[in-house]
């Protein structure tokens, strides 16, 4: 981040902040007692998970009235700056003047994927909005949410914020979720997501992505993109046989954004049904690489001796929508 200005430096020092990290979570790394020996924290701590954050829009013209502030960052890295009881503390220019400088230097980061926003705490949203309204002018004109607490002076009591302190600071990253792709007895193909503090109770529900068969699946991550792409290569079973361990068919690749998954890519080369223990590339970020075998079994009872080839089938860079496509010209032999 930019180096702070002088006079910037100043206001920090003159006036009480508390400062915090957030990696899953949030932490008080610096503050400013009143005395040497005091220690003041406001703020979710290390390894806590930052709540869900609901507020009201500050200003009439902007789209939404309420959201969850946490929920539209989607993950992202982000800077939350808390302004507290700004209508007794109206003369307040240094919280509001270091506000705009953060929500600046958040912006001229956005393409890296940080995520902003300003909250205030107030026990009348109403003369609030309209003491805003008069000094909009000091706010960032960058697109930065700027919203109200609806939990009155304390802001939201999973926050814990300080109201003794003019401003807490939270800059929150690492929001890792994992990602859970599996099969089950009847061979159909289930995905489930758990994000922190990773506790059973916050797995998601299991989804249910194919109603057919499936004998095989391989997962791989696009963590150049927030949230990261996940990018899923499955095979349809299309041949039965008394050892599951040789059951084949197609094989397809599906990619999920976060929100939605995409229309199933045949990899395996069309019309054939006896492709075999595929394995796919960890980082997906320049694009999907997939090896497996094919070939014919002599009958159903003589699997192990049967020739496979070795077979490599690549998407290349995801285009511009992130989706994967597998051309015939990506297909090949492996001599």
């Amino acid at each position: 981040m930019a180096k702070l200005p002088v006079a910037m430096m100043w206001f920090i020092v003159m006036w009480t902040v508390a400062l915090g990290y957030h990696a899953t979570a949030a932490a008080v790394l610096a503050t400013m007692p009143a005395h040497a020996d005091e220690s003041v924290y406001s703020g979710p701590q290390v390894r806590e998970k930052l709540p869900p954050l609901t507020v009201t829009a500050a200003f009439d013209t902007d789209n939404t009235k309420d959201y969850d502030l946490v929920a539209r960052a989607g993950g992202k890295p982000m800077l939350l700056v808390f302004i507290h009881d700004l209508l007794t503390n109206r003369t307040d220019g240094p919280s509001l003047g270091l506000a705009y400088l953060l929500m600046q230097c958040a912006a001229e980061r956005q393409e890296t994927g940080l995520a902003r926003g300003i909250v205030c705490t107030t026990d009348d949203v109403t003369e609030l909005r309209a003491f805003l309204e008069k000094i909009r002018r000091v706010f960032p004109r960058n697109d930065t949410p700027i919203g109200i607490s609806l939990d009155g002076l304390e802001g939201p009591g999973s926050y814990g914020l300080n109201r003794n302190v003019r401003m807490t600071i939270l800059i929150a990253k690492d929001n890792k979720v994992i990602h859970l792709s599996y099969v089950d007895h009847d061979s159909r193909l289930w995905y489930r997501a758990c994000k922190s503090p990773y506790r059973a109770l916050d797995w998601t529900a299991p989804v249910k992505l194919k109603a057919f068969k499936v004998f095989t699946n391989v997962m791989s991550l696009d963590t150049s993109q927030t949230p990261a792409r996940v990018y899923l290569l499955y095979g349809k079973t299309e041949f039965e046989h008394p050892d599951r361990r040789w059951q084949s068919g197609s094989l397809f690749l599906s990619k999920f954004d976060g929100k939605s998954w995409s229309g199933p890519v045949i990899v395996s080369e069309p019309g054939t049904k006896h492709n075999w223990y595929p394995n796919m590339n960890e980082d997906a970020s320049r694009g999907v690489g997939v090896l497996y075998l094919k070939g014919l079994p002599k009958n159903q009872s003589a699997v192990k001796g049967t020739d496979f080839d070795i077979m490599f089938s690549s998407t290349g860079p995801p285009d511009t929508s992130g989706n994967p496509s597998v051309s015939s010209g990506q297909r090949r032999r492996v001599e």
